[in-house]
């Protein structure tokens, strides 16, 4: 309920990058990428589901807040009858991906332990959940013909912030 509205065309832009990686993912005849995809572009698609969700319970954060606390969903609703087809989609997903992301841990924790026996200390740890402690001199150095201050300051983040500004997407938010 904390997040807020996204600007329409930055809202759009993310939309059509995700039914981009859809159709990628599942390739033209999956049911999934047809539901997604029925304008046949990301881009051309993303357009016309913006313009159907504008009727959509779900069109912004204050109806969605209302619609979950008077439980008013319908399911002809536009964001209801997609997730209808992402639902069981997903639900293969997560069913697939624990066992994975266990053995994925487990091989990791593997993989560090045998680097440690082949190279013991003489390498730093891989930085995954591995405390560091560092010790010397902290002190200036050389960068892009300047000298760099050894720590950052509110005036270095503030002229950065300021150095970019006209690089700044329109559609986002400041």
């Amino acid at each position: 309920m904390g997040i807020g509205d996204l600007p329409p065309g930055l809202e759009r832009r993310y939309l059509s990058a995700r039914l981009a990686d859809i159709g990628r993912a599942y390739g033209p005849d999956h049911p999934l990428t047809r539901a997604a995809l029925p304008d046949g572009s990301p881009e051309a698609s993303a357009a016309a589901l913006m313009a159907l969700m504008g009727s959509s319970i779900m069109a912004d954060s204050a109806s969605v807040a209302h619609a979950v606390d008077g439980e008013s969903l319908s399911a002809d609703d536009p964001a209801v009858r997609l997730i209808t087809v992402l639902r069981p989609i997903y639900r293969e997903f997560q069913a697939e991906w624990g066992p994975l992301s266990a053995e994925e841990r487990t091989l990791a924790g593997e993989l560090g332990r045998a680097r440690f026996a082949v190279y013991g200390k003489s390498i730093p740890p891989d930085g995954s959940r591995s405390p560091r402690i560092a010790d010397g001199v902290v002190k200036s150095y050389e960068y892009n013909g300047t000298l760099a201050p050894p720590y950052t300051t509110f005036y270095g983040l503030y002229d950065r912030y300021n150095a970019h500004k006209g690089s700044v997407d329109p559609d986002r938010r400041p």
